[in-house]
């Protein structure tokens, strides 16, 4: 996934090497590109013991030659700073080779260095991109649940839950870890990591944990064995009461999904401290993402009719709904209209944004301690969608040139407004992209109508951010994947790229080439006919409607049980509704 960040993965003891993609989202002033489209990617190697840095440059599509290409420090993201250190400009290519000192060593390796390119027509800088550190790691989000455990626990009317976050750095052995639980039969007598065992299987103490009261939050080194089988999900979280010494509730420490998504209302309301308004109705609203595998944070950011000029706006946190916060991450870099931005963020944020501790908050000149506000909670309603692109069709063929089209989309749907919002990016496309649609109704390989044509371009030709308000059916035909997004360019009127909107129920699926209609393959549901959506014929399960799903699982309607819950992970186990008990699916 290419978003205008850097990674990092450890060479070896000491050495890293950084690829950082330099963009004009990421510098402070506004940037003149007058319809160009510059690029450029970086290579830097950097050996910490010896503290020798090599670094290579290579751009595209500049307004004009680089007056200088340079790293600047010390800043972080949302900084700037002086030049430290030129490289050296041959065509259209920068490098250079030289010994760092401890402390700009240290700046680099903590993300406070970035590359800048500088141009006449930009001579403040043209592409920036930030060296931000990513060594290789394990992320894991999990579920911490009574239903886990294997000898069913006694838990009378308590109903006892909670969720984890794991993060594994495989180059220091380092685990780090945030548990939370709530509503147990009693106090945790017990809190512990045991492994190996998946699903459904039990296996002895690993680790102890000092703690025992939610939440619970700490780290801890691992040795080879215990990195292998922490690789492999094989661990699990198990809490202990007086009620249930063998455990109440479990968590099966498993790889969590890539992205996260979240849509926000911002308003007044949400301020603790009354804002002024005078006759102003302000209201905004955000589109997040983050990518975990990168730790890096997305925002789409629109706000109207508010009091005045804005005078601050940022990520708070830790906070709960109602309190405050200090800031952790401040976004104010525009003066007002659609906000939009990719940026490298801490493990501290990434924590506290999927346990629901962050809010959004806006400010104004009028209003300096806040006018609009919104705290980041998981809605358990929306909907998140991402997948491919590709130049599939099926109705009619697609003529690429010289060109091998590609791309990928994010989406998410508020449930309770009927707004979808979209993430979406392609590249090595024929030409330039002359309109993107949202089509429908109809399934995979076959055409629709136009059902909204999506105007939001940021990066001509390569990104698109936005939103687009969807009717009550337009709803409908979404949540059945019968929506679709078309790319259309001058060489492939009718569509180069096109991507089924699907839900997560669907996201590692496909559909057998060569098969009938509609048969697809699910690496945990298996094999069906998804012919008739929200209808699925399941080759063990028979006739399923699939009414919901989110990356929390799927609601389904099941012949003789009503309706049911069920996640990747915890199927062929399902929760019926109706009697509030979990078990086996039919004729597994």
């Amino acid at each position: 996934m290419l978003l205008a960040s850097a990674t990092a993965v450890p060479l070896a003891a000491e050495q890293y090497l950084f690829d950082i993609t330099l963009t004009s989202d990421l510098h402070h002033h506004e940037v003149n590109l007058g319809g160009v489209e510059p690029w450029a990617e970086a290579v830097v190697a950097y050996d910490d013991a010896s503290k020798q840095l090599i670094a290579h440059v290579e751009w595209s599509g500049l307004t004009g030659n680089p007056l200088a290409v340079a790293f600047h420090g010390p800043a972080a993201w949302d900084a700037t700073a002086s030049a430290v250190l030129p490289l050296t400009i041959s065509g259209n290519t920068a490098t250079v080779t030289t010994t760092l000192n401890q402390e700009q060593g240290a700046a680099l390796l903590g993300a406070n260095w970035y590359l800048n390119i500088r141009t006449a027509a930009n001579p403040e800088g043209e592409l920036r991109g930030q060296a931000t550190r990513k060594q290789a790691a394990y992320y894991r989000s999990f579920p911490i649940s009574w239903a886990q455990v294997v000898d069913m626990p006694t838990v009378g009317s308590a109903k006892p839950g909670g969720w984890g976050v794991a993060s594994y750095d495989r180059s220091t052995k380092l685990l780090k870890y945030y548990i939370a639980f709530e509503d147990t039969t009693g106090p945790a007598t017990s809190v512990a990591f045991h492994a190996a065992a998946s699903y459904g299987h039990e296996a002895p103490v690993e680790v102890t944990l000092p703690q025992t009261g939610s939440p619970i939050v700490g780290s801890m080194q691992l040795s080879s064995s215990q990195e292998y089988t922490f690789s492999l999900g094989s661990w699990y979280v198990n809490v202990a009461t007086s009620a249930n010494p063998g455990g109440e509730i479990r968590g099966q420490v498993v790889e969590t999904p890539r992205l996260w998504t979240w849509s926000l209302h911002l308003s007044p309301d949400a301020v603790p401290t009354a804002p002024t308004l005078g006759g102003s109705s302000p209201e905004g609203d955000a589109f997040i993402i983050l990518d975990a595998l990168h730790n890096t944070l997305v925002w789409y950011f629109n706000h109207e009719d508010t009091t005045g000029a804005p005078y601050n706006a940022g990520f708070h946190g830790p906070a709960l709904p109602g309190q405050n916060a200090d800031k952790l991450l401040n976004i104010l870099d525009k003066a007002s209209g659609s906000w939009f931005r990719v940026i490298p963020i801490s493990d501290q944020m990434e924590r506290l944004l999927l346990t629901d501790r962050l809010y959004l908050d806006f400010a104004t000149y009028p209003n300096p301690a806040g006018e609009l506000r919104s705290y980041i909670v998981d809605d358990k309603d929306d909907k998140r969608f991402d997948s491919r692109f590709s130049m599939f069709h099926g109705e009619h063929t697609v003529d690429p040139g010289p060109s091998t089209p590609d791309g990928y989309y994010i989406a998410h749907l508020d449930a309770e407004t009927g707004v979808l919002y979209y993430w979406m990016e392609w590249w090595e496309m024929s030409g330039t992209v002359s309109t993107v649609n949202l089509g429908g109704p109809a399934m995979m390989k076959k055409a629709g109508g136009v059902l909204h044509e999506l105007e939001d371009a940021y990066i001509p030709n390569r990104l698109s951010v936005g939103k687009v308000q969807l009717s009550p059916p337009e709803v409908h035909e979404l949540n059945a994947g019968m929506v679709y997004i078309n790319v259309e360019t001058a060489l492939n009127p009718q569509g180069e790229l096109r991507a089924q909107v699907l839900s997560p129920l669907f996201n590692d699926a496909y559909y057998y080439s060569g098969s009938s209609e509609g048969y697809v393959w699910s690496d945990w549901l298996g094999f069906f006919w998804a012919g008739n959506r929200p209808w699925i014929y399941h080759m063990v399960q028979g006739w399923l409607y699939t009414n919901s799903a989110n990356e929390s699982g799927v609601t389904m309607w099941l012949p003789g049980q009503e309706w049911i819950w069920t996640t990747s992970f915890l199927y062929p186990w399902y929760y019926d509704y109706q009697t509030g008990e979990w078990t086996w699916f039919p004729n597994w």
